[in-house]
């Protein structure tokens, strides 16, 4: 449905952006950076390239490439003239920046990302109430940094509050949806240790939708990690149907196959 859109108007940008994040969900990796490649080359006005470089910092964040990813993010900021802004993808970068300073072992930069996006809370009275995507970036980023540095209080209260705006994560038809924010934050469970949460994450998130093929690959890894070998093989299974036509170098694919043959 997607193609079909792109067919009949090829300037709809969050359609060519979805296009890309279909890709990326489906591990498809080479076919996604195809497709940025030749987004942001084109001719077009800043603020459209900028959308397609949040995608291109996603793209190389997920796949550990972390300075490609850092240099996209700070490509696109620069052509967001203007002064800081709550709107998209303003936000959308200062998040993905901190999250790639984070696994830069960048604390200080982490911490500046986070402080911008609480600057744009506070400028824009943003809140649970009066919602906005900013929102949720900044609980996330807040909860992987607390939960890096050991903080384990504040970062079960942010999780908390992001669960508490969960039905509102769809807004503005991005990727960082309900199913990927549940999934994300069984990953910081995990972090944490609390196993039992984590679980419970990636249950609801494919509850909510049940093809959303990471939370069955951490799901299966979880369970595999506590020995509970039939369920984490059935999660695994599932995660390789919904991803039959990843690339065989896809990392989760990879790691997929080693978990259920281990001998190989």
């Amino acid at each position: 449905m997607k193609r079909k859109a792109a067919e009949k108007d090829g300037n709809l940008y969050y359609v060519r952006r979805s296009l890309v994040f279909l890709d990326i969900l489906r591990g498809r990796n080479r076919a996604a950076g195809e497709k940025l490649k030749e987004l942001v080359s084109e001719d077009i006005d800043d603020l459209e390239k900028a959308r397609f470089l949040a995608v291109a910092a996603f793209f190389h964040y997920r796949l550990g490439e972390l300075k490609p990813a850092l240099q996209a993010c700070n490509q696109g900021l620069m052509l967001l003239r203007g002064g800081l802004s709550s709107d998209a993808p303003h936000d959308e970068l200062v998040w993905l920046k901190g999250l790639i300073e984070l696994d830069s072992r960048n604390m200080a930069g982490a911490k500046a990302e986070l402080a911008q996006l609480r600057k744009m809370l506070d400028a824009n009275s943003i809140t649970a109430m009066n919602y906005k995507p900013a929102y949720k970036h900044y609980l996330h980023l807040l909860a992987r940094i607390s939960a890096e540095e050991g903080k384990k209080d504040e970062a079960l209260l942010a999780t908390k509050d992001l669960e508490w705006v969960k039905d509102k994560f769809g807004y503005w038809s991005t990727l960082y949806d309900h199913a990927f924010m549940l999934d994300s934050i069984g990953q910081i469970f995990e972090k944490l240790g609390s196993l039992q949460d984590a679980e419970l994450s990636y249950r609801n998130a494919l509850s909510y939708n049940p093809q959303f093929p990471l939370a069955h690959f951490h799901l299966g890894r979880l369970l595999l990690r506590a020995g509970r070998n039939r369920e984490a093989l059935d999660e695994l299974k599932l995660f390789r149907s919904e991803w039959a036509t990843a690339d065989a170098n896809a990392p989760e694919i990879v790691a997929a196959g080693q978990m259920l043959n281990p001998s190989k």
